[in-house]
């Protein structure tokens, strides 16, 4: 006979159990009294008291529930959850070390994004607390609302006409809005039974859901109004056709309007508020405001004065320049390059013929155009100059200038253009600066070739560049005395000059035998000696220096009358309006870096990490400016090539326009940031360069600019760009509404799109990215420059919207 089990089974029970049962119960209820004074005990479960058997593990039958009884030994559960607790306890400690030791590890920049990541993380779990918190109480919390009756299923509070009526409002106030008599109603406005969500716009300008309105089909068929709008209603639509000359004539209705107001049709009511502007006179068809040298002549301005930019005296011309009588859009680049129509310039073929300069770049010259063969062996000689030039600087010849950290050169006194246009094949930027010429001036020449050149004074004033930020100047016949002004023209030239760059001077002066001559000569000699300038080699007329690459050769100077470094307040990075210095500039910039030591061109676009440091910048927030650039650029052009090819108008004799990549050639950014849309127009190999203005009312990035390899000028857009009419095929402007109306400013919107309207060639773009509300407003005024403008919504952004718009090539017929 076999052992009575003592733990009980299949429900039987043992004396045993049952007496051990009672004690385990006991104790139980000991344990459980004295939780309920625990401070805890106000999150303690709450069960059903209905069945008192089964609230202390027994059920009605008798069956054992309590998990302590049933299953593996006591002692062994103990020791199971003691492991538990040390493997839980180790783990934590484990975690908590390692998280100290990879939080020391980190920076100090990294800690503080985690620090802000954790917590946003934070307050987001708190707010989903919350949110859990009042959803689980919601229904012993918040009664849901019951539905409003069905008589208010049109509802609109505050309008009560026949309470009105009874209150003695007549003659048609007892339609007026009345709110706070009426007691709220507290329910959910149901829609009718039948109702249908509305069909998307435009469909549903013209069809609705007749059970969607309150207007029956017995009220429709009553009345002759609607009834004249009607179309065709069917048990549950009713249609509209206002457009349609079949019904209510609403057209021609629409049409006598505008016609009584003076207007071509409706499409102009628009227009009614903005009165499209004037055309200039003839006389100002070459016209650049803030250069009157004849009124600063008379001021009493000498010496190269009369030349300054001088903005502010004349008064704002409000009024439209027009492109002479037989100006033609110019050639594509780069045949423009070299041919150009001689009735776009200011200049005249009497000039042409006179000017001994010109005739010996001239190949050919007809009633209609002027050519240029600079690369030519035949005329000029300016391959053969540019090879000497190399040589002088050690180099095998000038398509090595790269290799020797030369990308940005800049052209006093350029004449037209010719080496700028030679060293192009080889990637050398190079701007062309000259002062402003009643006629024939060099910069619009220059420009019309599709060329980078401005109007820019070497004479009293610091030029609008960053210091440091020409790898090479050049000055062949310009007409600066170098050693008039106590040097400080010279130390201007240096202060433009990047370290280890290439100052270029070629000079009848050099040569000359005149005592006199000869005396000016060695006076620049000596100032470029005190200047740290190494002059690398002399043949001819033509000199090259080589700026230092060392600070410590300042110091080194032994001449009492060297120029002095200047301290931290006269070393200004980029000077706006500001007196020429008789002292050294840059050598307190974080940017001195030899051009040896720079990355080659065109890596020298991407700036490492040391180099964005500078600016305050991280390589991502640099990496991701890039790339929304590189997607705006694929975003233009897409939309571009489909206008271009529908919109452009087709001139008489020529054939249907070629691929917008060669549409454009000069462009103007009107707030450059960072150079992006520079970069990302020459990652795209558009055939295009950019002057990457940089405003005065923002962030002066205009040293980053100039550090990537590109050109660039610091203005203010509350006065007159200093080029001349019609120089820029397309002008690009994002977020600089927003910039310039964020300050108080001396000048209004209509300015700044006068200004862009003279300096846009016939025919030129305009991209402006810009805030809704900024671009409504700039839409409004294109129509009084008469330009044709979309607006297009940007997909990644909806609080932005583009203004694409073209300037038409309105002909001034001759007299």
């Amino acid at each position: 006979m076999s052992r009575p089990l003592q733990r009980g089974v299949a429900g039987v029970r043992t004396p045993d159990s049952k007496s051990k049962d009672k004690l385990e119960k006991e104790d139980w209820d000991n344990k459980r009294s004295s939780s309920d004074h625990s401070p805890l005990s106000p999150f303690r479960l709450h069960f059903s008291d209905n069945n008192s058997h089964s609230k202390y593990g027994i059920n009605e039958n008798g069956f054992a529930s309590d998990p302590f009884v049933v299953g593996s030994p006591r002692s062994r559960v103990k020791l199971m959850m003691l492991l538990m607790k040390f493997s839980l306890a180790f783990i934590v400690v484990l975690a908590l070390t390692g998280s100290f030791w990879w939080t020391m590890s980190i920076s100090s920049s990294s800690r503080g994004h985690i620090y802000h990541g954790y917590r946003r993380l934070q307050e987001k779990l708190v707010s989903d607390l919350v949110d859990i918190s009042e959803l689980s109480s919601g229904p012993s919390k918040f009664k849901e609302l019951e539905s409003c009756s069905e008589e208010l299923e049109n509802f609109v509070p505050c309008f009560n006409v026949s309470e009105n009526v009874a209150l003695g409002s007549t003659d048609g106030n007892e339609f007026d809005r009345q709110c706070g008599r009426e007691l709220r109603q507290y329910c959910l406005v149901l829609p009718p039974v039948n109702y249908k969500i509305p069909l998307h716009w435009p469909t549903g300008r013209d069809v609705i859901w007749i059970a969607n309105v309150k207007i029956t089909a017995v009220e429709v068929l009553s009345s002759g109004t609607l009834t004249k709008r009607m179309m065709m209603l069917d048990e549950e639509q009713i249609s509209f056709r206002s457009a349609s000359h079949m019904f209510d004539g609403i057209e021609d209705y629409s049409h006598q309007i505008a016609e009584m107001m003076g207007l071509r049709n409706e499409s102009y009511f628009i227009q009614a508020g903005f009165k499209e502007l004037e055309s200039c006179s003839e006389e100002l068809e070459n016209f650049v405001p803030c250069f009157n040298v004849s009124e600063n002549v008379a001021l009493g301005s000498t010496d190269g004065n009369e030349f300054d930019r001088q903005c502010g005296r004349e008064l704002r011309q409000y009024c439209l320049v027009l492109p002479p009588v037989n100006y033609k859009i110019p050639l594509h680049w780069p045949t423009g390059r070299d041919v150009i129509w001689i009735a776009n310039v200011k200049i005249t073929a009497v000039e042409v013929l006179s000017s001994g300069t010109l005739t010996k770049r001239m190949m050919m010259l007809d009633e209609e155009q002027i050519s240029f063969r600079s690369a030519s062996h035949m005329f000029d000689g300016i391959e053969d100059y540019s090879h000497q030039i190399a040589e002088m600087m050690g180099l095998r010849n000038e398509s090595y200038f790269i290799q020797a950290g030369v990308r940005t050169i800049l052209d006093i006194g350029c004449g037209y253009g010719s080496f700028g246009a030679h060293l192009f094949h080889s990637q050398l930027l190079t701007t062309c600066i000259a002062n402003y010429e009643p006629s024939g001036s060099q910069v619009q020449l220059t420009l019309e070739r599709g060329l980078p050149a401005m109007i820019a004074s070497f004479t009293s004033k610091q030029l609008p560049y960053s210091s440091l930020s020409f790898d090479m100047l050049h000055c062949a016949w310009c007409g600066i005395d170098w050693d008039k002004k106590d040097g400080t023209l010279l130390i201007e030239a240096d202060r433009l000059l990047k370290p280890g760059g290439y100052f270029v001077w070629t000079s009848p002066l050099i040569k000359s035998r005149n005592k006199e001559d000869q005396k000016r000569w060695k006076l620049v000699q000596d100032f470029t000696e005190n200047l740290c300038f190494e002059l690398l080699s002399q043949q001819d007329a033509t000199v090259v220096w080589k700026k230092t690459s060392k600070k410590s050769c300042y110091s080194s100077r032994k001449s009492s009358s060297a120029p002095p470094l200047c301290g931290k307040g006269h070393d200004v990075e980029t000077p706006y309006y500001r007196d020429l210095q008789n002292c050294i500039g840059g050598t307190q910039s974080s940017r001195w870096i030899p051009i040896e030591k720079k990355e080659r061109w065109p890596s020298r676009a991407n700036l490492n990490k040391n180099e964005l440091a500078v600016y305050g910048l991280q390589p991502d927030e640099f990496a991701e400016d890039s790339e929304s650039w590189r997607t705006a650029v694929r975003n233009y052009w897409s939309l571009l090539s489909p206008l271009i090819f529908s919109d452009h108008p087709k001139r008489p004799g020529e054939e249907d326009p070629p691929p917008p990549y060669n549409m454009f050639r000069n462009v103007l950014d009107m707030n450059a940031h960072f150079g992006g849309f520079n970069s990302a127009l020459l990652q795209a190999r558009k055939s295009v360069w950019v002057m990457n203005v940089v405003p005065v009312s923002g962030l002066n990035y205009l040293p980053l600019i100039h550090d990537r390899g590109f050109v660039g000028v610091l203005h203010d857009w509350c006065e007159a760009f200093p080029t001349y009419p019609r120089t820029y095929d397309l002008v690009h402007a994002a977020g600089l509404l927003s910039l310039e109306t964020s300050h108080p400013r001396r000048c209004t919107m209509l300015d700044v799109f006068i200004e862009i309207d003279r300096v846009l060639r016939p025919e030129g773009w305009v991209i402006i990215r810009d805030t809704v509300p900024l671009i409504e407003s700039a839409r409004a005024l294109t129509t009084q420059l008469k330009w044709e403008a979309r607006v297009i919504e940007i997909e990644s952004d909806n609080d932005q919207r583009l203004l694409i718009s073209q300037k038409p090539f309105h002909k001034k017929q001759a007299s």
